[in-house]
């Protein structure tokens, strides 16, 4: 992963906000600085070097210094906002950062752009401030990006040994001594990952195995709550309603083969 930590602004060269991309394509030449891109509106695709590239809504690209590319617009209406600048680092690749709440970067986009036709002596300066501004929020969010990642990985044995035993006994000191994490830690990741606890994740494949069952009219609800992990019917009975807002017998009754 390309650090963006590394860079070292030299120069704030220009900024445009919310232009409309008037051409459907075009071509980016060997330009010797650096370049933020971020759509309000549309999706354009880069190509270079036999790969290709997408830039919309919630995806911004840096583009090298030298790195020529050609692009398209997706959609007609493609309003974008752009800020290049020159740094000390050559890369050879494009980095594309996923980003679902732009509308900061933008809004130091908007004020770099109103900088650069100001007569303000120091602009340079506060440009350059503002640039390091946005690849610092750039920066964070890719190494969180990373970091997801890398967690992703390190939770796959659990989610795998979940799915082979979730009719058994698990516990978060099991699932943790899996990954390898210290209990509190493997919660905290697994809640970022999944979006919800270890044994809430759980409770959910159970329900979901369990579901499975109950479209067969011929399975007894008793036998697939004890086949699915629960103790007794009760049990499941109450875990089922509080995840489907139905009960077993009126699950089945909707959703049973034949019905």
């Amino acid at each position: 992963m390309f650090n963006l930590a590394n860079l070292v602004v030299h120069k704030f060269c220009n900024a445009c906000y919310n232009c409309p991309c008037i051409s459907k394509s075009g071509h980016r030449a060997d330009a010797s600085i650096w370049s933020i891109h971020v759509k309000q509106k549309g999706t354009t695709v880069y190509t270079y070097k036999n790969k290709q590239v997408s830039c919309n809504k919630s995806t911004i690209l840096i583009l090298p210094a030298h790195l020529p590319c050609a692009w398209q617009n997706i959609e007609t209406a493609s309003d974008y906002s752009r800020v290049s600048f020159q740094c000390n680092i050559s890369h050879n690749e494009a980095i594309a950062i996923k980003c679902e709440h732009t509308q900061g970067i933008l809004d130091k986009i908007k004020k770099l752009a109103n900088l650069k036709a100001s007569s303000d002596p120091y602009k340079q300066m506060r440009a350059i401030k503002e640039i390091y501004e946005i690849l610092l929020e750039l920066a964070s969010i890719q190494q969180m990006e990373y970091h997801t990642s890398t967690n992703k990985e390190r939770l796959k044995p659990v989610l795998e040994y979940i799915e082979a035993n979730y009719a058994s006994p698990i516990t978060n000191d099991t699932l943790a001594g899996i990954s390898g994490l210290s209990v509190s830690y493997f919660r905290k990741c697994f809640v970022a990952v999944c979006g919800t606890s270890p044994m809430q994740y759980v409770q959910k494949i159970r329900i979901e195995k369990a579901k499975e069952f109950l479209i067969v009219p011929e399975e007894k609800i008793s036998n697939i709550a004890t086949s699915v992990g629960y103790r007794d019917v009760y049990e499941f009975s109450r875990a089922f309603k509080r995840q489907e807002n139905l009960s077993p017998t009126q699950y089945r009754k909707l959703f049973s083969i034949g019905n």
